[in-house]
């Protein structure tokens, strides 16, 4: 599309269409770098739930520098020594996840709008974002903020941005929750925030995780199970890990390896392996 409209092609990345989300906790020095599609709503779900059962100590909130200056640090001397935290997922699982989630929420889903073959959206994924804003697929008044340009790219953009440092070469966090293993990951996160807190502050209490804005083939697929009595919030990564091979089986290996060269970064950065041929039958 770019070489259609623009008549030229840009080399290079694109730049983030939107600013890194940051979220801060003075109390307990800690740092949370919100990345979309990698349950980030879930983690900061679980603190606003432990913030108001617990303790307003607890609390998480985004980056503001008079709240930096009210605790009596320096932008440098806080990101050196607050504990930085981030979420990640299987690049391949967040990009179809992205392509789910942009277009089911275009309020116009006909003409140019219509679906976008999954294949299409691999070869640029950032497609989506072009269509909202070039025909208003979805830049409509159903998106609030001045951000609505932005929406459907930074559902879908690569996430190293928001995980390296200024020269792009290291992580500029310590500790990665991954989606897959949710619970495992923060659990061990309480445990680490405890041992680091000062002693004055109460500990935290681990508690049970729930799935935010689970897609709607993750609710059918717990229905089937009855429900609470054996579904296990876990299996809401797998249920979508499912559905998502499914669209890359269906399209092959082109998607796969186009994917993986939009996500480099990210794939590199989380030390992750290509593959390199189709699975067998």
């Amino acid at each position: 599309m770019r070489g259609v409209v623009l008549k030229q092609e840009v080399r290079g990345p694109a730049p983030m269409s939107y600013k890194c989300g940051v979220f801060v906790n003075h109390n307990y020095k800690l740092i949370f770098i919100r990345n979309r599609k990698a349950a980030s709503t879930t983690v900061l779900d679980t603190f606003k739930v432990a913030c108001k059962s617990q303790s307003k100590l607890l609390c998480m909130r985004p980056y503001d520098a008079a709240e930096m200056e009210k605790a009596g640090v320096t932008h440098d001397e806080m990101w050196r020594t607050y504990y930085v935290v981030s979420s990640t997922r299987n690049p391949w699982a967040r990009a179809a996840s992205g392509y789910d989630y942009t277009q089911d929420r275009w309020p116009t889903k006909s003409g140019v709008c219509g679906a976008v073959p999954f294949r299409q959206f691999c070869a640029d994924p950032y497609l989506m974002g072009k269509m909202a804003n070039l025909f208003r697929c979805g830049t409509q008044g159903s998106f609030r903020g001045d951000d609505a340009w932005a929406y459907d790219f930074y559902h879908v953009e690569p996430a190293h941005h928001c995980m390296t440092d200024a020269s792009g070469l290291g992580l500029s966090v310590d500790y990665l929750i991954r989606y897959e293993h949710l619970h495992q990951d923060f659990a061990a996160l309480i445990d680490i925030i405890n041992a680091r807190r000062d002693p004055k502050l109460p500990a935290i209490r681990g508690g049970k995780i729930r799935w935010m804005k689970q897609g709607v083939h993750v609710q059918a697929a717990r229905n089937l199970t009855g429900g609470a009595s054996i579904w296990q919030e876990d299996a809401a990564a797998l249920v979508s890990a499912d559905r998502h091979a499914v669209r890359y089986r269906n399209c092959g290996m082109a998607c796969v390896r186009d994917i993986a060269k939009f996500f480099a970064e990210d794939v590199k950065i989380m030390r992750m392996q290509v593959p390199q041929n189709a699975p067998k039958e």
